[in-house]
């Protein structure tokens, strides 16, 4: 796999997660930046609005970024936040989270992946008990 790969797939995720939001009523930022607890500005790929629901999204290539992850959803208060990963950058190191419906990790969430299609479907699963919660 060249260097470019992990990339311009990560690219793809985040449109096909941009545009399903889109089609489902949520109002989408890409490049998004949130205040931390301490003060630091951290970036998220994307964050979606509708009505009460306001999620910020991260879509990590590496096991870096996925700890780089958490580590913003720590320090930012006031979200849901989803990381989407695929399924292939978890399941040797983070097995317990390697789960069909997401795993919530203090309103942390992770859509753990096996292709664009799958990663659609549970997207829409999470969407659809997160719309249901708010009523």
């Amino acid at each position: 796999m060249s260097n470019d790969e992990p990339e311009s797939a990560r690219i793809g995720t985040i449109r096909a997660i941009s545009d399903f939001l889109a089609r489902n009523g949520f109002e989408v930022v890409a490049d998004y930046t949130a205040n931390g607890l301490s003060g630091y500005k951290h970036h998220f790929h994307l964050y979606a609005k509708r009505g009460e629901i306001r999620i910020l999204i991260d879509v990590p290539r590496d096991v870096f970024e996925l700890l780089a992850s958490l580590a913003k959803r720590i320090d930012v208060r006031g979200f849901d936040f989803l990381i989407v990963v695929e399924k292939r950058l978890v399941q040797d190191i983070l097995p317990e989270v390697a789960v069909p419906e997401g795993e919530v990790l203090e309103r942390a969430t992770f859509i753990v992946f096996d292709g664009i299609e799958d990663m659609l479907n549970r997207l829409q699963r999470y969407l659809t008990a997160k719309v249901s919660q708010v009523g």
